[in-house]
This record gives C-alpha cells, structure tokens and sequence, in this order.
C-alpha cells in the first residue's frame, strides 16, 4: 500500500483541507463512506454537523458519498479536525471496526486527518505528487 503524510498547517500557514487531499487522492469507481468525521462547516442533506457527526457515529459502515458528493461536501467545509473516510470497490463490506484498528486491507484509499495537524493517504494505487501541499 502506498502512503503520503503532510502536516494540515505547512510552513506557510495555510490550511489544506479536505478539498485538496481529494484532488491528490486516486479516484476510481469506488463506494466512499466516512467512518469517523469531527469539523467545521456544512453538512450533507441539511443536517446539522452535530446530528451528521451523530449518524456516522451511530452507523455500522459510516456516511456513504459518490464521488461526486464527497467533493461537495469537502467544498462545504472550513476545517477538518478528525476524520477517516475510505474508498472500497463496488462490492466490498466495509468492517468499520476493522479500519478503525488500523486494518486497511479491503480498502482501496483511506483518507485519516488526526487532530487539526496532519494529514495521510493510504491507497492501492500510487498517489499524486503533492505539489500544492
């Protein structure tokens, strides 16, 4: 598996949010669920982002997005303290507990943002050079 780490403040203070991991990350026909979200900003179908958070946690396999969704919702939002979102193929069962722990194995791409200070990629394919990051 491949793996890229960056900081969410570089050396020049500028923020990388969701939105820019997403444009480094390998996209594929994948099925893209948030296990593990905390942050700022707007939340999908009207929720609030408390009662979004809520839902992924209460949830056995996350919030599921399209692509195309995934994208809008990361354009909604101001900052991104935790999260971990994976991409698994079409006919893949997410075990939410497994890629908790730190199991990627059934995931394509795994997208982790710890504690408002750093980002990681981990995916299948080889990952985009992070030129702008």
């Amino acid at each position: 598996m491949f793996e890229k780490s960056f900081p969410m403040f570089p050396s020049n203070a500028q923020l990388i949010g969701l939105r820019d991991v997403l444009s480094i990350a390998p996209v594929g026909k994948f099925n893209w669920c948030v296990l593990s979200f905390y942050g700022i900003g707007k939340a999908p179908d009207k929720l609030s982002m408390e009662e979004f958070e809520a839902k992924i946690a209460k949830s056995s396999n996350g919030y599921s997005f399209t692509w195309e969704a995934l994208l809008k919702f990361s354009e909604g939002l101001e900052q991104t303290f935790d999260c971990l979102i994976v991409g698994v193929g079409r006919n893949v069962a997410i075990d939410r507990k497994r890629v908790l722990n730190g199991d990627y194995t059934s995931c394509e791409v795994v997208i982790d943002a710890f504690d408002s200070s750093e980002w990681k990629i981990y995916s299948q394919q080889p990952i985009a050079r992070a030129n702008m990051i």
